[in-house]
Parts: C-alpha cells; structure tokens; sequence
C-alpha cells in the first residue's frame, strides 16, 4: 500500500530526440506526474558534418532527472526504460571514453563510402531488407579508416549512441 503523500512513478523513459534528452514520469495510471528536457547542440564544424559530445548526452539527461526526482515527493521507481537515437557512431578507448564526438545520423561527410558499400554488397543489403546511408556505422567507420582526422586504430571500441 502506499501512503497518501507518496508518488509512485514509472520512469517512462530517456528519449534523444536530436538534440534533446527528455525524461518522463508516469503514475500507475499512465499519467505524467513530472517531465524535464533539455537541449543541446549539433555541432557542425564543417558543412555536412554532424557531431554530438556523448558526454553532453549523459550531463543533460542526469539534469533532466535530477529535476523530475526534485519535483516529485518521495518517488518510487518501478519501471526504468530507455529509448535514444539509433544510427550513429561513438568511437570509445579501452576505458569506453569518447575518443572524438559521436558522429550522428544526420552527417553526409561518408556519402562515397555508402555508395562504395552498397555497390559492393548491395545484394546482401537487399536480402537484410535495409539500404546503407550515411550516418550509418558501416559507411562512417569506412570514411574514418580512409581519413587522417580520427584513426580506428586508436578505437577499442565502436558503439551506436544509445548503448554508449
């Protein structure tokens, strides 16, 4: 049972929605209690580029919750979801650091690369049902081994944004 002057939420979820971390608080009933957001850049430092600190994913979204907790009486959780934007590349060191900012879906800087791909396996891309775009890792790991401004090299890992 719960007391009158207690809240029972279910942490709804975590979306990035390019560019903005929001957190939704919902009751028993599916009703939001409490909602926060936050924006943030994409950073653009050449035309067709698109890039996000994924540091700055995970500041705005602790912001976020932070001010739901503080809006709500005593919350308990009961649920936890989460939800973000799906192509993308984080290029992470042994430590799972962001080596360089994330390369987002929208970015056209591996648009020869995708091409390369499809004309390549675009058989098998046809059997998995999904084309290559830029944006997508596989292009965007290809420019990046064929570049000097980041290395692959240096990389342990490559995650897509919502698993970084």
């Amino acid at each position: 049972s719960i007391a009158a002057d207690q809240v029972v939420v279910r942490f709804r979820g975590k979306i990035i929605e390019v560019p903005r971390d929001r957190v939704d608080f919902m009751d028993e009933e599916g009703n939001f209690v409490a909602l926060a957001s936050r924006e943030y850049p994409i950073l653009t430092p050449t035309p067709g580029y698109a890039e996000q600190h994924p540091e700055t994913w995970w500041e705005k979204t602790r912001e976020a919750i932070q001010e739901v907790l503080a809006a709500l009486p005593e919350p308990t959780i009961q649920a936890l979801s989460f939800s973000g934007q799906m192509h993308g590349t984080v290029m992470l060191d042994e430590n799972l650091v962001p080596l360089y900012p994330a390369i987002i879906w929208a970015d056209q800087r591996s648009h020869q690369e995708a091409r390369e791909i499809r004309e390549k396996a675009g058989e098998y891309l046809k059997l998995a049902g999904s084309d290559i775009a830029t944006g997508f890792m596989a292009a965007t790991l290809l420019w990046v081994r064929k570049t000097s401004r980041m290395s692959t090299a240096e990389s342990a890992l490559s995650s897509f944004p919502k698993t970084s």
